[in-house]
């Protein structure tokens, strides 16, 4: 897996900033083990790869604003457009020692995400928070 994220930070004043930048990763991700795969002769025991080569491409641009409205609490907002892509090439489905062949496909996504947020910190070393996304 290969994740890189480049990231900008902007400081209006001791309280707020906006921070921006984008995120890529590449993936390549293979799903498969030892089943006990029945013929018509034998029960032979071999190694299934359910899902191979599954490839998986992400370029995700980001933005985020935190303002600190007290001492002890920050609040954050912003945005992140998800855009992947997610390629499944053809694969064998195991069910109780029956091999099927299946199709593969390609799962794309682009959407607009949220999230609202809150940071409380109790102490110097110590913070709790809540967020929606």
């Amino acid at each position: 897996m290969f994740v890189c994220c480049s990231g900008y930070r902007v400081k209006f004043d001791q309280r707020s900033q906006l921070i921006y930048g984008i995120e890529y990763g590449h993936d390549n991700t293979e799903q498969g083990r030892m089943r006990d795969v029945k013929t018509l002769t034998c029960v032979n025991s071999q190694y299934i790869c359910s899902v191979c080569y599954l490839t998986e491409t992400k370029l995700n641009p980001f933005v985020q604003y935190a303002n600190q409205v007290r001492n002890d609490i920050t609040v954050q907002a912003g945005f992140r457009y998800e855009n992947f892509e997610i390629e499944v090439p053809d694969y064998l489905r195991y069910k109780r020692g029956v091999l099927t062949a299946k199709t593969g496909t390609a799962l794309k996504s682009n959407e607009l995400l949220f999230n609202l947020g809150a940071v409380y910190n109790f102490e110097k070393n110590t913070e709790g928070f809540i967020n929606f996304s």
